[in-house]
């Protein structure tokens, strides 16, 4: 009987387990951190990282997703309301469209910039992203680094993580709300752990 009782016990946990497990893949699932980040215009500007062409370069770069919208309104002449312009920058960024742009929108006065990826900081990001992540950022989840935003910013939209800069003192941070306990905290979801445990 006791065997009986503790097979039903260790059946019923794991269930309970697997369904607590499919609730928070269901719930990554929901959060589209690309849609969000499209989204979300105000003046604590997130950051995207799209393809570009210009005369003189083929590659990455980051822009803020304000100055992207207005670019993209002027890019393809239509009068975008927010909702048909997410699904379509959506579209575009997902398949990796390169946009074109004037070395002029390139330079320090433009509003793209490139990704030049830095090798000791990709060195981190191979450890682990909750690694890279209190490496770089602080309990409040803001930047407490000095060396080059580019790779920063690749990494961690790479990895799916809401970025940019905050409206009151304008500094680099992480705008992710699965990132924040109720308390305003840094906390690192279970799917970026390093150890998932």
């Amino acid at each position: 009987m006791k065997k009986q009782f503790l097979l039903i016990t260790v059946l019923f946990i794991s269930i309970l387990s697997s369904n607590a497990q499919k609730t928070l893949e269901e719930t990554i699932a929901q959060y589209d951190f690309l849609k969000e980040t499209l989204r979300h215009l105000s003046s604590a500007p997130s950051i995207l990282v799209v393809k570009v062409q210009s005369p003189s370069y083929k590659g990455e770069a980051y822009v803020f997703n304000s100055s992207f919208y207005h670019y993209y309104k002027e890019a393809t002449k239509e009068k975008c309301k927010i909702d048909k312009y997410c699904k379509f920058a959506y579209r575009d960024i997902k398949r990796g469209k390169y946009f074109i742009i004037s070395d002029k929108d390139l330079g320090e006065d433009g509003s793209f910039r490139k990704i030049i990826l830095n090798d000791s900081v990709l060195s981190i990001s191979k450890k682990g992203i909750e690694f890279f992540i209190r490496t770089f950022f602080d309990n409040e989840g803001t930047f407490n680094g000095e060396c080059d935003l580019s790779t920063i910013i690749k990494v961690l939209f790479d990895a799916g993580i809401k970025i940019g800069f905050g409206c009151e003192y304008f500094v680099f941070e992480i705008q992710d709300p699965r990132f924040y306990n109720k308390n305003g905290e840094l906390v690192i979801p279970l799917e970026y752990r390093d150890n998932k445990n």
